[in-house]
């Protein structure tokens, strides 16, 4: 701001004066001035409708010459929301009074960012205060670090005094001015009045650029590329340029975006006409508009260049005519492709029309043709925003209907596949049929051969190793006749164990080819438990292992013998093996029902995990661990019993805890 002294400026203002008497006598013909009284009821206040203006047609007369009186008498009053003159080397003035007696400043705002050069001149303090602001001055000069530009005008608060302003208007671009008057409390409002919507379009514009960012990384469709290039550029132009958002990048990258602003919106069009071409598939559907479009998409170059020239007034009109001719050829080009039953192209028909629709309207303000509304300046933003969804819905619906083509071509091919699957599957059937039954035989060989080794290693290892054992003590002349006598009828118990587990060994092979199916009948239970204690005395002594039968004399039970018999022989040498030395294994039976007998061995052993229950119960494949005493064994055991319990009728449970032992145990039928 410039401060010039009083008495420097005694002349002319003597002369405006002498200038002003003539007015003040002639009086009828000029009216009075209407003052603006700002207060928290009336805190922002259009400045146009309340002050008057004049324009300078050969943009020479300074302010003295403004006070003069020929001048002042040809000031009109403020009839508009906004004064517009389009492009014109006139300078405006305006002239207007204002009071704030509430607060110590009044704020004048300048809603427009694309104005060259203004000039505040007011008195304050017998001092004639002069300030600038506008696009060609630095921001720092403005009241506000923001868009649109302001001015911090001293209020009069020793009474009813009004400020008195003047303000000068130039600019090389269309020159619109709106202005505002405002306290420091409405100049906020006034703010997110003006702005509001330029932020709800910053955010779709930032929304819809990474979401068709993602796609394009995706889909690689070129036509996504240039929806970008045009969103970006037309976007930043609308922001940038026209909203004045650039005074946030700093006074540099602002000064270059104010100087060579139009090249993007040039650059957006060019964005723009290859997305319509690649969209609309142009260059098939409609190819001699498409070279027209091609035409014009190059001669977006010669507004570059002239821009970059400097030849600002052949660029502005060379930027309104394309901006015209450009959406009529868009919008030709996608009735053209609509004809031919291209369905998206129908959002291109309305996304262009809105555009154009918001330019002609933007365009017919700034020309006079229309009535100036508080909303015109919004007008591109708003065109501009309904385009760009318009437009990303047109790239959703041509997505959608690739994928429905994708999809049904993919259906197609699938039932071709089925077809031609389906008639190799009925000659492999008719083929093959006999090798699958002879593979089916083949399999349950292999696996009774490997059941049939598991339960000969299983059964057979025990009983010998006790007959080694036997013989070692049966040398004659170390052994009394007593003791080789006892002996004797521990080998005679091994054998007969022997032969009985072969016997059931063939019976449990049959069963495995389906030779064999159980043959329940009624069995005693304690007759049964005592033939197991006499099989499982000799592995438990070595142990020092006590069994115990806990029985009632009439329980009985409906199963095949031989199977059962099996089953609990496996769960009493289990028991054994994984019981520690001075241990008990309990062998029980006990009526849960009428109809239904529990069948359990408990031992006192090492038990196990909850996980390794699980396995051992659910396991189909043979699995081994060592005993309390190294015992080897196959881990058949446990799949026999589950088999022959299942095929009586049962399910094989367990309980146990590591270290605290285990319970095995299931329920058969009971006697008939």
């Amino acid at each position: 701001m410039l401060v010039y002294n009083m008495r420097s400026f005694t002349l002319p203002v003597l002369l405006f004066l002498l200038s002003w008497l003539p007015g003040c006598i002639a009086g009828s013909s000029v009216a009075a001035q209407p003052i603006v009284n700002l207060q928290p009821s009336a805190a922002n206040v259009n400045a146009i409708t309340h002050t008057e203006y004049y324009e300078d047609k050969s943009g020479s007369l300074s302010f003295p010459d403004i006070q003069k009186g020929e001048v002042k008498a040809q000031f009109k009053p403020g009839n508009r929301h906004l004064l517009s003159y389009g492009l014109t080397k006139s300078a405006i003035w305006l002239h207007g009074r204002a009071a704030n007696i509430e607060e110590k400043y009044f704020f004048l705002l300048f809603e427009y960012t694309n104005i060259d050069s203004i000039t505040l001149y007011y008195f304050d303090k017998g001092k004639l205060h002069v300030a600038h602001a506008g696009s060609h001055f630095p921001h720092r000069l403005n009241a506000l670090n923001l868009p649109a530009y302001s001015f911090r005008i001293p209020a009069d608060t020793a009474g009813s005094m009004s400020k008195e302003f003047w303000v000068r208007v130039r600019s090389s671009n269309s020159l619109i001015i709106p202005a505002t008057l405002s306290t420091s409390e409405g100049l906020w409002h006034s703010y997110i009045r003006l702005y509001a919507s330029e932020l709800m379009y910053a955010g779709i514009v930032l929304a819809l650029l990474f979401y068709n960012l993602s796609l394009y990384v995706w889909i690689r469709d070129k036509s996504y590329l240039y929806y970008l290039g045009y969103l970006f550029t037309l976007g930043s132009f609308i922001l940038l340029y026209l909203r004045g958002f650039r005074i946030f990048l700093g006074q540099g990258v602002a000064d270059f975006i104010r100087t060579y602003g139009f090249s993007m919106v040039a650059i957006s069009y060019m964005f723009g006409l290859h997305f319509a071409i690649s969209f609309l598939q142009g260059s098939v559907l409609a190819p001699r508009l498409t070279r027209l479009l091609k035409i014009i998409s190059h001669m977006m170059w010669i507004v570059v260049a002239c821009n970059i020239a400097g030849w600002q007034t052949l660029v502005i009109h060379e930027e309104q005519l394309l901006s015209l001719l450009t959406p009529l050829l868009v919008i030709m080009l996608a009735a053209a492709v609509y004809k031919k039953k291209y369905k998206p192209a129908i959002y291109f028909l309305a996304a262009w029309s809105f555009l154009l629709c918001a330019i002609v309207y933007f365009a017919a303000c700034v020309m006079g043709l229309l009535r100036v509304q508080s909303w015109t300046l919004h007008a591109l933003t708003i065109g501009s925003a309904i385009e760009m969804i318009l437009l990303s819905f047109a790239l959703g619906f041509r997505y959608l209907l690739l994928k429905r083509e994708t999809a049904a071509l993919q259906q197609a091919a699938m039932e071709m596949m089925k077809e031609h699957n389906y008639r190799l599957e009925r000659e492999v059937v008719l083929r093959t049929k006999e090798l699958q039954q002879a593979l089916v035989s083949l399999t349950a060989s292999n696996k009774v051969k490997d059941k049939l080794l598991g339960i000969v290693s299983h059964d057979f290892k025990t009983p010998l190793n006790n007959l080694y054992w036997l013989l070692d003590h049966m040398i004659p002349g170390t052994t009394s006749p007593e003791r080789i006598s006892r002996l004797r009828l521990e080998v005679s118990v091994e054998l007969k164990r022997i032969s009985m587990t072969m016997d059931n060994i063939l019976n449990w092979s049959l069963t495995q080819t389906n030779g064999l199916i159980p043959r329940p009948e009624n069995l005693l239970l304690p007759v049964l438990f005592e033939q197991i204690l006499v099989e499982t005395a000799l592995a438990a002594r070595k142990k020092q292992i006590i069994l115990e039968v806990q029985v009632a004399d009439s329980i009985m039970v409906w199963a095949d013998p031989a199977q059962l018999r099996l089953v609990l022989l496996n769960l009493m040498h289990n028991a054994v093996k994984f019981s520690n030395t001075g241990g008990k294994v309990v062998l029980s039976a006990v009526n849960t029902s009428l109809t239904f007998v529990e069948i359990a061995v408990s031992d006192s052993g090492i038990g196990m995990t909850k996980g390794e229950a699980e396995q051992l119960l659910n396991a189909q494949t043979v699995s081994s661990r060592q005993g309390t005493a190294k015992e080897a064994g196959t881990g058949m055991g446990i799949l026999l019993c589950r088999e022959f319990i299942s095929a009586n009728g049962g399910v094989l449970y367990l309980e146990s805890r590591e270290g605290a032992g285990t319970r095995f145990y299931f329920q058969l039928k009971a006697a008939k």
